[in-house]
């Protein structure tokens, strides 16, 4: 929805911002890598996968006995009390995704995907990015506002 909204309202406020063609070239190319970063990682956030590595490793074939699998801290492993899944002991289970996530931060409806450990850092440069897509898109329009006023 952003996309379709912002994309033909930003062009519109550059041919209003035309007689300055280096403002406008600037602004445009500005708005271009914001975007572009935006999607990025949108979609790198969509489609990562924030399972605790111990369910990972048990789904990709490897046993889970929770006498002999240690943590990298050296810990015996939790178990999981909703999947019975061997865990970390900072895992816990999402009830909306039906898995165990590492680091569980919360689940975001925006990306239909958990946000913990494993995607944390790419979930706070997606919100950078659309932080800074939005009050550009702002200061554009308040931009136009000026100028079509004076």
């Amino acid at each position: 929805i952003l996309l379709v909204v912002s994309i033909p309202t930003f062009v519109v406020q550059m041919i209003s911002l035309a007689e300055n063609v280096i403002i406008a070239g600037v602004m445009s190319g500005i708005y271009g890598v914001v975007l572009i970063g935006m999607i990025y990682y949108y979609f790198a956030l969509v489609s990562s996968d924030p399972t605790d590595p111990l369910i990972k490793a048990h789904r990709d074939g490897g046993k889970c006995k929770f006498d002999d699998v240690a943590t990298a801290s050296g810990e015996r492993p939790y178990e999981c009390e909703i999947c019975k899944g061997c865990v970390d002991k900072n895992a816990k289970h999402c009830k909306r995704c039906n898995r165990c996530v590492d680091h569980f931060d919360h689940h975001c409806p925006y990306v239909n995907n958990c946000v913990g450990g494993g995607n944390y850092d790419m979930f706070i440069k997606f919100i950078s990015f659309v932080f800074c897509a939005t009050y550009f898109y702002m200061g554009t329009g308040i931009l136009s506002l000026v100028d079509y006023h004076t």
